[in-house]
């Protein structure tokens, strides 16, 4: 009795998903199919990269985060759970300086993503790299869900 008193009181303070991808004041949709795959990753490992995300965003030109669960059609050994950002850019831009814009932005939220990676255990780096990658997005992409099949709650 003792020890299931313990994990409940385990499981009821144990962080949400949603508590675990708080990026401050971007807003942030999950899918409960991602919901699912965050649970299982390592925590601590995971909230250092929510930490740097969240500082990361506060900075970049994002306003808005989703995160899915992607599974690859032809690999479905390969699923992850993806964060995208949704890019605010600058208006009037032809395609070579949206280029440039996404580049740079792109390559800051990966410097952001590998600092973290570098910084843990070898176990938890390998879970969170086959279990985690972010990644910005543009308007027109938003509603793109890639293959979660649990994203109807983002699309209505």
């Amino acid at each position: 009795m003792i020890v299931s008193d313990m994990a409940m009181r385990q499981r009821a303070s144990a962080p949400t998903a949603d508590e675990l991808l708080d990026l401050g004041p971007i807003p942030v949709e999950t899918t409960p199919a991602a919901r699912e795959a965050l649970a299982k990753l390592p925590k601590k490992a995971l909230k250092r990269m929510i930490d740097e995300l969240r500082g990361w965003a506060a900075k970049a030109p994002v306003s808005a985060a989703k995160a899915l669960y992607y599974v690859d059609y032809e690999d479905p050994d390969l699923k992850y759970v993806l964060v995208e950002f949704l890019l605010v850019p600058p208006g009037g831009l032809d395609i070579d300086e949206q280029v440039e814009f996404d580049l740079k932005v792109s390559g800051d939220l990966s410097r952001a993503y590998g600092e973290v990676l570098r910084s843990l255990p070898e176990k938890d780096k390998r879970r969170m790299l086959g279990g985690f990658l972010a990644g910005v997005t543009w308007p027109d992409d938003w509603e793109y869900v890639w293959s979660d099949d649990s994203s109807a709650p983002l699309r209505s």
